[in-house]
């Protein structure tokens, strides 16, 4: 009788395997490391790697899961930066810059001043 496999520990291995993909950019795009990264990241959770695919095989949201961070590990992502850094809170790109204009500088050229 085979044992189930929980989701957690199968995106546990799946996370694990694409962080050592991450930090290792010059080899990540052999598609030997990335199963042997697999392999490793599996034996580690204490399954084999055949328990890890076919429980994958069987569920098509990690599958997908799967394939897309192992992309992502490989490819790299296109996040540009800290989120804290580039985002709506911070309009200037600066960390903590958090004021905000209420006009865009340019429109407050071509209004007429008031009567």
């Amino acid at each position: 009788m085979a044992t189930e496999i929980s989701r957690a520990l199968l995106i546990d291995v799946i996370r694990t395997a694409a962080e050592a993909i991450r930090h290792e950019p010059t080899r990540a795009e052999d598609p030997s490391v990335v199963a042997h990264e697999l392999a490793r990241a599996s034996k580690l959770a204490g399954i084999t790697p055949e328990a890890f695919d076919r429980a994958i095989d069987l569920d098509p949201e990690l599958e997908l899961l799967k394939i897309t961070a192992l992309i992502e590990a490989v490819a790299g992502s296109t996040d540009p930066g800290p989120h804290d850094a580039i985002s709506r809170e911070s309009p200037s790109g600066k960390p903590g810059d958090l004021t905000k204009e209420r006009e865009h500088p340019e429109r407050r050229l071509h209004h007429d001043p008031p009567r």
